[in-house]
């Protein structure tokens, strides 16, 4: 049975770390949904922050941001960015460590930093009130290096929920101590730095003690120091092109406080600083989950073919369903940020209308920049960012020189940084050795859904003003989006058949990923099929979906008489080690037919939930002609429907979990069953087994699953008496042999 839990490691790693369950879908689901709850906090935070504090005391916070931010990036010299790479879990542990030390002594460097230069960057900034905030530096410096050591650490572990959970704690630690300083006639601006240094010590301690609660042990039992001398030298990239990248990269956007408050006040600060984090909330809730997911997933399958394909769709997906939204907010922003925040924040409405623009292409280049530091390119990756970053900053600065207008100042920022997006999307593209001329068609997705949207959009806004064009223009947004589900839907969030689907999620999975790999379990499961077998002599026997052959040697029937048929050449091979002398044909099994011979015998076990319904339609076709009489047809452990909500909220689970993470459970299932990336497979009724059996000349007998009461096998055997005998007529034929391709037609079967 296919679990849930591929919780192996790269092939050939040393397993010591426990992995959590879930696959890719899953995992951004669950640091979008951390994310999306983070995100939601700081809004109504923000909703009412501005309500009660000045825009230059926003602008005082990020100016104090802006320098800690700027000087963090250095934290582990970037080696908690490698802690994914090693295949084994000691090499990382090493690596964890190394970044924790590195970052203790950067802190170090730092507070002499601090004590130095306290007095002359106070005057820089324009604002003697940072001075006593400056000691604060070198101290978040080294919290927010281990709280980064925890997450790369926990996504290695795929461990993402805890991930989730800091990233929460941050956001109420933040809210709630900005709050209550407020309360206590702290002043604006101290209020919300103090809260902000506050949230910063509650995620490292989520972060640091969840990692030493879970894995303490075993990462202090790895410590070698020779070894982490070694690792430190081989990931010298990181601290040599990664650290300058991450600063260079993290100045393009803290350094535009700088700039803004060498031509402005900072109330025109603070108005930037709200437009920001209205632009970046998409993005931290879906950029940042799916980058870290991504990373995981690019470092294991950066050689198979696989990705390049999961890649494009994931762009044009974001394209897509992202355009008509980025449309309708740069139109409406100011008009809503003037609603929600007051009409002192119109300003901010007017920058966030142009910076939409370089958001959006940020949320593509925000998860791909991670082919970068799974290729080894993170030299180039510098490059691109000191050009990209520098001409950024140097047109935000010659327009607020030039045209002395704030506005016009974020325009030109935005144009450069959606200039510097499109190049790096190419050079990611072609540093993974994917097709660039693909990018073409992103392009061709982006213009059909931005320039229709746009036009109706621009209209309107000629006719009517308000809240009236904002209601036309939600329709048109509507609209849009239901017209884009429908032309690329289904074909973007889909694979394009059954079979596809499977082959691909099975391409890289080492074997059949049963419950359980133990002699007494397959003993079992190999019973329950054979217990179906007829009692009288039996000759030859098909087995349709036979994997690995791990359960092969409990069937307890003769080598010579079977053959097992699958689609995996990998687990035909597993299979042939095991027994060179075995009949195997690598073949989809609904399109498998043997013209020559017949079966006493044809048996699947666990395999029917890969079948759509067209597909089992074919197999129990294709079936009927290679039988006799006599012969059996045994559709084993199919998925009974009326047991799938009991199924995904728990229920059959040895370990009992709580109400809400049952729901939790189901609510992730029910997602993947929409956008058509539920890899469980299909679940049928006994009814609707029987009724496809009835179609095709069979009779049915039911036997429930005492191993997995979910389950239910389906007996079959030929009735002449049925409609779908082979004696029917010529068009019921037809309309079997016509049935929707899977991809592999029987012309298609590979010899053994």
């Amino acid at each position: 049975m296919p679990s849930a839990a591929n919780n192996l490691p790269n092939a050939g790693s040393e397993r010591a770390v426990e992995r959590d369950r879930g696959s890719f879908l899953s995992h951004v689901i669950t640091l979008a949904s951390g994310a999306g709850v983070s995100e939601g906090i700081r809004v109504l935070g923000t909703l009412i922050l501005a309500r009660l504090i000045a825009p230059a005391d926003f602008g005082f916070l990020a100016l104090f941001v802006t320098v800690v931010s700027l000087v963090s990036v250095a934290g582990g010299a970037r080696y908690e960015l490698a802690i994914m790479l090693p295949e084994q879990d000691s090499d990382a542990a090493n690596v964890a460590i190394l970044a924790g030390l590195v970052a203790l002594g950067i802190a170090l460097v730092s507070g002499v930093a601090v004590f130095a230069l306290r007095d002359p960057l106070t005057k820089f900034l324009g604002d003697p009130r940072i001075a006593g905030w400056l000691w604060s530096v070198p101290v978040v410096l080294f919290l927010s290096a281990l709280g980064e050591v925890g997450r790369y650490w926990f996504g290695r572990t795929k461990t993402f929920r805890l991930v989730a959970i800091g990233k929460v704690s941050q956001s109420v630690g933040v809210l709630g101590a900005q709050l209550g300083l407020w309360a206590l006639h702290v002043s604006g601006g101290m209020a919300l730095i103090g809260g902000w240094l506050i949230g910063q010590g509650v995620w490292t301690g989520v972060m640091v003690g969840c990692m030493i609660a879970k894995n303490g042990r075993f990462i202090a039992s790895s410590f070698d120091y020779s070894r982490m001398r070694e690792l430190a030298i081989k990931h010298k990239a990181f601290p040599i092109y990664r650290t300058p990248y991450s600063f260079i990269a993290n100045g393009s956007s803290q350094l535009i406080f700088i700039i803004l408050r060498a031509f402005c006040g900072l109330d025109v600060i603070g108005l930037y600083l709200l437009a920001n984090r209205a632009i970046y909330f998409p993005v931290s809730l879906f950029g940042s989950s799916m980058g870290q997911v991504f990373y995981q997933k690019a470092a294991s399958e950066i050689k198979l073919p696989t990705l390049e394909p999961f890649v494009a769709r994931l762009v044009r997906i974001q394209i897509t369903f992202g355009v008509p939204v980025l449309i309708f907010f740069a139109f409406e922003a100011p008009l809503l940020f003037r609603t929600f925040l007051g009409a002192r924040w119109q300003m901010a409405g007017s920058f966030a209308a142009w910076l939409a623009f370089a958001g959006f292409l940020y949320l593509l280049d925000a998860w791909l920049v991670r082919l970068f530091d799974v290729c080894g390119r993170q030299r180039l990756a510098l490059i691109l960012q000191i050009i990209g970053g520098g001409t950024s900053l140097a047109a935000l600065s010659l327009a607020l020189y030039f045209g002395k207008n704030a506005i016009w100042g974020i325009a030109a920022f935005t144009l450069s940084e959606v200039a510097s997006s499109i190049v790096w999307l190419v050079f990611a593209y072609r540093i993974a050795g994917f097709g660039v001329r693909n990018l073409a068609r992103i392009a061709n997705d982006f213009a059909v859904a931005a320039l229709p949207i746009a036009c109706v959009d621009y209209l309107i806004h000629r006719f009517f003003s308000g809240w009236i064009s904002c209601a036309l223009m939600m329709i048109a947004t509507v609209l849009g989006l239901a017209v884009l589900w429908r032309k690329n839907g289904a074909m973007l969030l889909r694979p394009t058949s059954t079979a596809a689907k499977f082959r691909r999620y099975w391409s890289d999975k080492p074997g059949p990923l049963h419950r359980s790999d133990s002699p007494a379990f397959y003993r079992a499961y190999a019973n329950e099929i054979r217990n179906l077998f007829p009692n009288h002599d039996i000759g030859r026997i098909l087995e349709i979906g036979c994997g690995d052959g791990a359960a092969f040697p409990y069937l307890d029937v003769p080598l010579q008489s079977y053959r097992g048929v699958d689609f995996s050449q990998h687990f035909l091979e597993a299979f042939r080690t095991r027994y060179p002398r075995v009949d195997l044909r690598c073949a989809e099994g609904s399109s498998y037919r043997e013209t020559e011979s017949h079966f006493d015998v044809i048996f699947s076990n666990e395999v029917i939930q890969h079948f759509d319904p067209s597909m089992l339609e074919r197999h129990l076709y294709n079936a009927r002609r290679m039988m006799h009489s006599s012969s059996v047809l045994i559709l084993g452990s199919v998925p009974d429907s009326t047991h799938r909500r009991s199924f995904e909220m728990g229920a059959y689970s040895p370990v009992k979990e709580r109400m809400v993470h049952r729901y939790w459970r189901h609510l992730k299932a029910t997602i993947r069953q929409t956008l058509g990336l539920d890899y469980w497979g299909f679940w049928y009724t006994t009814d609707g087994i029987a009724a496809i059996a009835n179609r095709h000349g069979f009779r049915i007998r039911i036997v429930p699953s005492e191993l997995q009461p979910y389950r239910f096998h389906a007996v079959l055997s030929p009735d002449s008496s049925l409609s779908g005998s082979p004696a029917a007529s010529d068009s019921a034929r037809a309309a079997a042999v016509s049935l929707p391709p899977t991809g592999l037609q029987p012309s298609d079967h590979l010899p053994a």
